[in-house]
């Protein structure tokens, strides 16, 4: 359990975007591809963790 905790905080640092705080509001269109695609990274990655459950 703990592990495969770990495991998802490691998945989801890599898909969180390291200048999340530092995107400027002028490109706006940008910013809102990389919260879209880091939504969509934490949607499957809990998805993942939920069918992991099931199977254990």
């Amino acid at each position: 359990m703990a592990k495969t905790i770990a495991m998802v905080k490691s998945e989801s640092e890599k898909t969180l975007p390291k200048d999340a705080a530092s995107t400027s509001a002028v490109d706006g269109e940008a910013s809102e591809d990389k919260r879209l695609g880091y939504l969509l990274g934490l949607t499957l990655s809990l998805l993942n963790l939920s069918i992991g459950m099931m199977i254990i």
